[in-house]
């Protein structure tokens, strides 16, 4: 089988039909009515685009809490515009083409006595984009309102389905099932398709596309001499069998799960990550050797849970856990470092920007709180792990040596221990100093350098002559160490798992509700309960569900990444948020 058509299996089906629906559903108007009906603009193409980037993110954050459908204080609703414009106990809010007139505006500007919102206050560039909307008079979607709670599931969050071929009037031109939906577009609007590349330009175009390199001379000139049908074909196969393939692929991955050798600022800790390598390798070789999607997705969330990896030779998989490990350590705070994987984890695989949720209930996506915290207590139950995985002649002879250093070094220090805690005892006839000393170090820590050697000097000969051969053992162990193997920054499951609570508007210190280790509620069969991942950490449960076949997101997301790369912009033109945004 020829690595063009190799890479046609596994999840290439789905890519394809992924592809499809998007094609489909974008460019066909293929939503329900209500979706249409909801996404229908009065304003022009512009102001609505001005809207829904600019000024509804702006009212739902920040006005809506206090003036929307729950809640209208003072009597106003701003979460229409018609509640806008009617106002509230001051009179009318909106006067639209004019900002100076609308109460609404100076609040926000807070110029006067009225000063919104409460205890705090707009950015310049919020305040700006308001003023703008107002000047324009301010348009708003038709039969929007700014409730967070979108009727009816989102398109992206349906089951993928393959659509019906449309009818094409230039039937000889289409070559796939996917050109018919492009021709049918462009038939649609009156235009016809662009003219065959020449041979020369269509090579240059699939090198770079492909290796990101351009074809040698000598490549061009077989490329031009070759007449046959499979000529292009073979080229294709070329460049997917080469190692340039993986390094330019793995680029545009890479780039997605925020690679970076050094862990961002640390204060004084070592901010750099010397076994990083081994996750850019990883990655690399995945797209080489076309390793199948579900099992690119689940090695990089869960490798060390799978049985293949915890009892085989094979330790070169726990690379793939990278992508969770190398990631800012924000100063070490955990939920800061929890909070990134959440991040990298959702909207690397399914596009979905689960990371807002971790204040409050999702502004526009369904996505509550809890399903944020059940990610952070999967996350939260597991553990950074160096683990060696050159071949097993390396591994295995370094891993007992280095088990014998850690056992001499753990007997040394618990006889140090007990000669400490002997002479902490008043009645131990320890000298001033020694007291001294023990006095500035806690209880079951060692004094360091000079103070360790005067403590020492106070323990029985015994015990010295005990130290001594001990270390004498310790020092031949470290003197004939085999070579050091190469380590993945791996993970691995915490020894005591459990859910998780929700953190009452992101602040560890208020703990809430439960929130059990579980997949998204939104991408969960409606009606059926969802599982709980109690017998571990729910990294491996989380991978499954990602790769899951029933799962609409998945291959969309992906499939809309290697779509832009290929061709300048995704299908879906925000790749990491298939959310209503």
């Amino acid at each position: 089988m020829s690595n063009a058509s190799r890479r046609s299996v596994n999840w290439s089906s789905i890519y394809l039909v992924a592809a499809t629906v998007f094609t489909v559903a974008i460019a066909s108007g293929a939503f329900s009515r209500d979706e249409q009906t909801a996404i229908t603009p009065e304003p022009t193409p512009e102001q609505i685009t001005f809207f829904e980037t600019k000024i509804r993110p702006i009212l739902a954050m920040s006005c809506t809490d206090c003036h929307g459908k729950s809640a209208q204080l003072g009597g106003l609703r701003l979460d229409t515009r018609e509640g806008l414009i009617k106002g509230g106990e001051t009179g009318t809010s909106l006067v639209p083409g004019d900002p100076d007139a609308s109460i609404f505006i100076r609040a926000v500007r807070q110029s006067g006595k009225l000063k919104m919102p409460k205890g705090g206050r707009l950015k310049p560039n919020e305040i700006a984009a308001l003023e703008a909307w107002v000047k324009m008079g301010a348009p708003w979607p038709k039969k929007s309102q700014l409730s967070g709670k979108q009727k009816g599931p989102l398109w992206s969050l349906k089951p993928v389905v393959k659509p019906a071929r449309p009818k094409v009037l230039n039937v000889k031109w289409p070559q796939t099932g996917l050109d018919y939906f492009v021709l049918n577009q462009l038939e649609a609007k009156k235009l016809s398709p662009a003219p065959a590349a020449d041979r020369r330009t269509l090579l240059r175009r699939v090198n770079y596309d492909l290796t990101g390199l351009p074809p040698t001379a000598a490549e061009v000139d077989a490329f031009l001499a070759d007449k046959s049908p499979t000529a292009y074909e073979k080229v294709v196969d070329r460049l997917l069998a080469s190692p340039r393939y993986g390094e330019r692929w793995a680029r545009h991955w890479l780039d997605v799960a925020r690679y970076a050798d050094t862990k961002g600022y640390v204060f004084e800790e070592d901010r750099n990550y010397p076994n990083a390598y081994t996750y850019r390798r990883w990655v690399i070789n995945a797209f080489n050797r076309d390793l199948p999607y579900d099992q690119f997705i689940t090695q990089q969330l869960a490798a060390d849970r799978l049985p293949v990896v915890q009892t085989g030779d094979d330790k070169t998989p726990l690379s793939a856990l990278g992508f969770l490990t190398v990631g800012r350590r924000f100063l070490n705070q955990a939920p800061d470092i929890m909070d990134d994987r959440i991040d990298v984890t959702m909207r690397g695989f399914q596009g979905l920007t689960v990371a807002c949720a971790r204040c409050h209930d999702h502004k526009f996506d369904p996505i509550p709180t809890q399903d944020y915290y059940s990610l952070y207590a999967v996350f939260n139950s597991s553990q950074e792990q160096l683990e060696p995985i050159s071949e097993p002649v390396i591994r295995n002879p370094w891993m007992i040596n280095n088990r014998k250093q850690q056992a001499a070094e753990s007997v040394i220090r618990d006889l140090q221990l007990s000669q400490i805690l002997r002479l902490r005892d008043p009645n131990s006839g320890a000298s001033a100093e020694v007291r001294q000393v023990l006095q500035s170090v806690r209880e079951n820590d060692l004094p360091r350098g000079d103070a360790l050697l005067k403590v020492e000097a106070a323990f029985s000969s015994a015990v010295k002559e005990q130290l001594k051969q001990l270390r004498t053992d310790l020092t031949d162990l470290k003197a004939k160490t085999p070579p050091v193997p190469e380590f993945a920054m791996a993970m691995t499951d915490a020894p005591n798992p459990s859910d998780g609570v929700i953190f009452k508007r992101g602040n560890p210190s208020s703990p809430g509700d439960p929130a059990p280790r579980r997949f998204l509620a939104a991408l969960s069969q409606p009606g059926k309960e969802r599982a709980h991942w109690k017998t571990s950490s729910g990294r491996l449960e989380l991978a499954q569900s990602i790769a899951s076949r029933e799962n609409p997101l998945t291959a969309r997301v992906f499939v809309n990444r290697v779509w832009m790369q290929h061709f300048g912009a995704g299908i879906v033109r925000t790749p990491s948020d298939f959310g209503y945004q």
